[in-house]
């Protein structure tokens, strides 16, 4: 389980304990976090953190409301692709434009909102290569 933007664990610590947990976050609460809780006390996805994660693969990968705060979607996205096991689940939260309109929420505005055809991406499903045979 690796949780982006992890905080003060309290996803991670949801998860059972004999699951290997661990957190990317750099903040000084989640620095704080200790225990059965490992933490990658750096931004994501910096050469400090992919370094700290070479050769992890991950059942589970989450990124809850955190998404918008990264300079480079798309590679993140390829980064988290990286370290996702072969069946692997990627669960992202992130505000929707529209819906962020039609409902006036304009108390959750970040300094970015997505929209599915304004994507980065180009709007493309990002999937992972096959793994090497």
């Amino acid at each position: 389980m690796l949780d982006i933007g992890c905080n003060d664990g309290t996803l991670l610590r949801a998860y059972p304990a004999a699951s290997a947990r661990v957190g990317v976050d750099p903040s000084d609460i989640a620095a704080g976090l200790a225990g059965d809780v490992t933490v990658v006390n750096t931004f994501f996805p910096s050469e400090a953190a992919l370094t700290e994660l070479a050769g992890a693969r991950f059942d589970i990968v989450t990124s809850i409301a955190m998404f918008y705060d990264i300079e480079d979607p798309c590679g993140a996205a390829a980064a988290i692709a990286r370290l996702l096991a072969p069946d692997g689940l990627w669960v992202l939260e992130l505000s929707y434009l529209p819906l962020l309109l039609l409902r006036n929420a304009f108390d959750t505005v970040s300094t970015s909102i997505w929209s599915i055809t304004a994507s980065p991406c180009g709007g493309r499903r990002r999937r992972r290569d096959p793994a090497p045979p």
